[in-house]
């Protein structure tokens, strides 16, 4: 995780300082093509690992900011952010599919549980709520 937070903050770093270099020296109409490249050599080759890393952080209630960063680089290419939001969707089925558990459990014998699917959103997001 330190050094996932030390490159998230130096590709912040390096971006940031690369498109204020380039709106001080360079036309503006390059500037999209420079945004392309930085964020080619910093996120893109770098995709496969900083997803993993971010489908992890998901779990880590204490890694928020470093969460945060790492959402902003990801959101920068395209596709980016589709392993994160997958795992996200299967974390909350998980927690959602073990809520509609506990309450089947705690049902009288013989009685189906009545499962509110507010219960089921309310349950997933009240554990998640760092997200929102």
């Amino acid at each position: 995780a330190q050094d996932c937070a030390a490159f998230v903050l130096r590709a912040h770093e390096r971006i940031s300082s690369e498109l204020g270099a380039a709106s001080r020296y360079i036309l503006p109409e390059t500037l999209p093509a420079l945004c392309r490249v930085c964020e080619r050599a910093f996120i893109f080759q770098q995709l496969p690992w900083l997803q993993q890393l971010f489908g992890t952080l998901l779990l880590d209630a204490s890694q928020r900011e470093l969460l945060a960063g790492l959402f902003k680089l990801l959101r920068r290419v395209d596709g980016g952010l589709d392993e994160g939001r997958k795992r996200f969707q299967e974390l909350i089925g998980t927690e959602g599919a073990a809520a509609v558990a506990a309450q089947a459990r705690d049902a009288p014998e013989g009685k189906y549980a009545n499962v509110d699917p507010v219960d089921f959103i309310g349950l997933a997001i009240g554990r998640y709520t760092h997200y929102i």
